[in-house]
């Protein structure tokens, strides 16, 4: 570790689990933005927390170094990397904990950028930091996911773009449960509209 990502979407298939072990850095990179994870399956990302699992952009040398080479200047920025983007084909078993997602939210889809989106499934996300993302920290449609424990930092604004400007929570239909949660310095802590 550092895992260094540079294809655009990396795709967990159907009927398939990844499996990320506590203290796993991740980072993603490509010149268009579209590095990520695409989850069809399952993902199970269960830090501890003196070993939280990482989602970064390669450009940010606080986790994993200097994997650029510019010599530490750190020239991370949101919408570096495409986020987490479970399918609705995915599994309602994912489960994150103990993980910091930092500087993604390129917008490939329709419905924005964030983070982590969810699309008509439901995600188990703990004990978390999701920050300094583009649009949105978390996009959740028409999902009933469960949110608890985790810090909503810095999830930025996007010149021209609405609704989904600086929020930590996004949700568009579904039930999710938000709960224990603590939101700093985005434009809105959770944002609702009809699916």
């Amino acid at each position: 570790s550092p895992y260094l990502i540079q294809i655009n979407l990396l795709s967990i298939h159907k009927d398939k689990i990844l499996t990320i072990e506590p203290g796993v850095i991740m980072k993603f990179y490509n010149s268009y933005g579209h590095a990520g994870l695409k989850i069809e399956g399952t993902l199970n990302a269960i830090g501890v927390p003196d070993q939280k699992i990482v989602f970064t952009s390669f450009f940010d040398d606080q986790y994993g170094g200097d994997t650029n080479g510019n010599g530490n200047q750190n020239s991370a920025s949101a919408g570096n990397w495409a986020g987490l983007q479970f399918t609705k084909d995915a599994t309602n078993l994912s489960k994150l904990e103990n993980i910091i997602l930092r500087y993604a939210g390129y917008n490939i889809g329709t419905s924005g950028g964030a983070g982590i989106r969810v699309d008509q499934v439901s995600i188990s996300l703990k004990n978390s930091t999701i920050e300094k993302n583009l649009q949105s920290g978390v996009l959740l449609l028409n999902s009933s996911s469960t949110i608890d424990a985790v810090s909503f930092l810095d999830n930025e604004v996007v010149p021209g773009y609405t609704p989904q400007d600086g929020v930590g929570v996004y949700i568009q239909g579904g039930g999710p449960q938000i709960i224990n949660s603590y939101f700093k310095g985005n434009i809105y802590g959770v944002r609702m509209r009809q699916w």
